[in-house]
């Protein structure tokens, strides 16, 4: 068999292990370290990330941080409704009313981390307000990650170790039952930036005890395997998430029989971009909502007119672009598409992911419609969108469709694809017994027991294939 090889005695106790590097690991990892800090305690924090880079599926968000807008009328109970409106039934009231109550702390955490967030979006009409926080450009994940990404390197309790797999958690057991978690066994790949004199070599099993460990590896829908395990009605769709989204820490947990809740609550994008090269390919480059959020209109790929609401819960736009086959057109007028970015646009072009066209009367001619089609579309998109009054009109560059005749249209083929899991293990966060370990409890309200376990009394295992609304 494979040889164990234990890592350095030298590392300084407590030692916490957080597994995955997107934006909840990192932002657990520099949390544990400010209170440690602010214990004048002395920690090693150990961050697992198995791609060679940081950052996960977070660096393709692009809709914006959800946070309340008291300056704009916004209230705590305006956004708990909003925000179980979007969820249905299957929303926890309490967790609900502790993320509204603390978005805006949520939203100032990011911003000192040198983070502007400032512009308000309206995607999804549920939302009763403009209230996601955005920056101009659509890369506003990558730019978060990378503010933490830097911060984390700059503090000496964290490191992280990239190209490098956690394989399984070290458990307590009895003859029978895991009764606690002590730390994890891993692999280091070739592209690692482990020190190897500290980790061992490539290959080997290696063991790091922790008194703390952090699942925070997301979701599965980038495997085929897990989607037909837990949500098999959407195992056929492709998916817009990387190989990372493979569910490996919550394989991990269910390994030692962690409680597990609506784990197929998956939630599909409705607009993944069909590459006319391959159409059938598995993983698809995702067309964010902010290109709908800031004016993009959905057109039936056959007779070229509107369908659906562009900004309803993503769940009922799939739902209407699957009535109609499963593909549709995402077009963008010129003031549209400069507002979410010509670079970012640039590169969909360039692979061949979307096409330009030259005013409505080359885009009719792609369509087969009269151009008269598409300009009544246009226009009443336009003229429905100031109507409406959902944010101040200057935020919608959707006037601009009127003046599009003889300007460029960008054009793209999509269809909907498996994004987010929602549901997840009743705990990520495993300890071990020593009393001084406990501290490092996550406070949620699931109230953590001995073992990791967890009181979720509606804790279950529906491999029904739900689809959550938003």
């Amino acid at each position: 068999g494979a040889m164990t090889v234990s890592a350095s005695p030298e590392v300084v106790r407590p030692t916490i292990v957080v597994v995955g590097g997107g934006l909840a690991g990192l932002s657990a990892s520099l949390e544990a370290a400010r209170y440690a800090a602010s214990l004048r305690e002395r920690v090693q924090i150990v961050v697992f990330e198995k791609m060679p880079a940081l950052g996960g599926n977070s660096v393709k968000a692009s809709s914006g941080l959800s946070s309340l807008e008291l300056a704009s009328g916004d209230t705590e109970a305006v956004s708990f409704e909003d925000t179980i409106k979007t969820g249905g039934v299957l929303s926890n009231q309490t967790i609900v009313r502790k993320l509204v109550h603390e978005s805006a702390d949520a939203l100032h955490i990011v911003e000192s981390f040198g983070v502007s967030l400032s512009a308000p979006s309206h995607c999804g009409c549920t939302r009763s307000l403009a209230r996601a926080g955005t920056q101009s450009a659509p890369t506003w994940g990558a730019v978060i990650m990378s503010a933490l990404a830097a911060a984390a390197q700059r503090e000496e309790s964290i490191e992280i170790m990239t190209g490098t797999r956690m394989l399984e958690l070290l458990s307590v057991s009895t003859a029978t039952t895991a009764t606690g978690v002590e730390g994890v066994s891993y692999q280091l790949s070739s592209d690692t930036t482990a020190t190897p004199v500290a980790h061992g070599t490539c290959g080997e099993r290696l063991e790091l005890p922790a008194e703390a460990v952090i699942l925070a590896t997301g979701g599965f829908a980038a495997s085929p395997e897990q989607l037909a395990r837990w949500a098999l009605k959407l195992a056929a769709l492709p998916s817009t998430n990387g190989n990372c989204a493979a569910g490996d820490g919550l394989l991990a947990g269910l390994r030692l029989g962690a409680a597990t809740i609506q784990l197929d609550s998956v939630q599909v994008h409705p607009t993944a971009i069909v590459n006319p090269a391959d159409p059938d390919a598995r993983t698809k480059w995702l067309a964010p909502e902010a290109m709908r959020g800031l004016g993009g209109i959905l057109l039936d790929a056959h007779t070229g007119r509107r369908f659906v609401d562009e900004l309803q819960m993503r769940s009922v736009v799939t739902a209407a672009l699957l009535a109609r086959g499963g593909r549709a057109s995402l077009v963008l007028g010129e003031a549209a598409a400069s507002a979410f970015g010509l670079q970012t646009l640039g590169v969909y072009v360039k692979k061949e992911l979307a096409s330009v066209h030259a005013g409505f009367s080359e885009l009719a001619k792609h369509f087969g419609v009269p151009e008269q089609v598409l300009r009544e579309e246009a226009n009443t998109y336009g003229q429905g969108r100031v109507e409406q009054d959902c944010v101040p009109v200057a935020l919608w560059p959707a006037a601009g469709w009127r003046h599009s005749r003889r300007r460029r249209l960008l054009l793209a083929l999509c269809n909907p694809g498996a994004a987010l899991l929602h549901g997840r293990a009743a705990d990520w966060f495993f300890w071990r017994g020593a009393r001084r370990a406990r501290r490092w409890a996550v406070r949620t309200s699931a109230r953590p027991l001995r073992g990791g376990r967890s009181d979720w009394r509606r804790a279950r295992r529906e491999p029904a294939g739900r689809q959550l609304a938003d």
